[in-house]
């Protein structure tokens, strides 16, 4: 149960408010809610607002979305569905369907960054097509050849370097994802083809 449960929304609204300038302090917020407050008319205006926030000042979570005035929120739902993310009425993420992930060490979800979060589940794609949109800023998903792939403890190893072993292993129906140290991302196929690509 959040802390708005059962609120009436300009309640909710103003606590929302209260929390986030408490959160990131009076001129960060004055700062977001002057970009929140401009004249948005799109979805992918949202979206932009909202990626601002998040790599830019470092801002994620609730309650970001709390800056939108009532006429945005709907706007703010509709991009969030294009992502892949339900929300409540009050733009609350109730469900993030996102490839589930196992970690193997202390801190690998803070090394493997924002790739787990490239891939839905809901997206019909293979992984390589999902991570070379998701990753177009950076070139995309571009094989690195001449990696060397262990089957047994599912590590790699480049000619005159290390083995790696992963991070972090998801399932994206079929295929298995791996992530590596230094960003190496690896899609292992059922008939064992295996592609390495690295996503810094």
């Amino acid at each position: 149960m959040s802390d708005y449960e059962g609120m009436p929304p300009a309640e909710a609204d103003t606590l929302a408010l209260r929390q986030f300038e408490k959160h990131v302090g009076s001129n960060v917020f004055a700062m977001i809610a002057q970009l929140f407050r401009e004249e948005l008319t799109e979805p992918c205006h949202i979206g932009v607002a909202l990626k601002f926030c998040i790599e830019e000042l470092g801002i994620g979570g609730r309650p970001v979305h709390a800056l939108l005035r009532r006429d945005h929120l709907a706007l703010y739902r509709e991009f969030m569905t294009t992502q892949g993310i339900v929300t409540d009425e009050h733009g609350f993420h109730v469900s993030r369907p996102f490839v589930s992930f196992e970690y193997f060490e202390l801190g690998a979800i803070a090394r493997c960054g924002l790739i787990p979060d490239m891939l839905r589940t809901a997206d019909p794609r293979p992984a390589r097509e999902q991570f070379d949109a998701a990753y177009a800023h950076g070139g995309g998903w571009l094989p690195f050849r001449g990696f060397k792939f262990n089957a047994k403890n599912q590590s790699i190893t480049y000619p005159g370097d290390p083995s790696l072993l992963p991070l972090a292993r998801g399932k994206l129906r079929d295929e298995t994802i791996l992530i590596y140290p230094h960003a190496w991302v690896g899609i292992l196929q059922p008939n064992g083809d295996f592609e390495v690509a690295r996503m810094d």
